[in-house]
């Protein structure tokens, strides 16, 4: 299956904050937010791109390395309006 892929890279915020952005952002659009994995890469992008999936609009949140300055997004799927103002 194929996705529009775009990637964010935050500076400055923890994945925490940057995944309460992205629910903040889905709930003014009126998306539902469901599921949300933890894993290693691999398996988790399989469960992303799993075209039987309901939600329309997928995001992966990299978490970085503690000394990083930045959190990378994958955003797979239909755009959010704002998204990279909102975080």
């Amino acid at each position: 299956m194929a996705f529009a892929t775009t990637m964010l890279h935050i500076h400055g915020q923890s994945a925490e904050a940057v995944e309460q952005a992205l629910v903040s952002v889905f709930t003014g659009e009126g998306r539902v937010v469901a599921e949300r994995l933890q894993g290693m890469y691999l398996p988790v992008l399989a469960r992303l791109s799993d075209p039987n999936a309901t939600a329309p609009y997928r995001y992966l949140i990299l978490p970085a390395h503690a000394t990083a300055p930045w959190i990378t997004v994958i955003e797979l799927g239909n755009r959010a309006d704002g998204l990279e103002v909102a975080l």
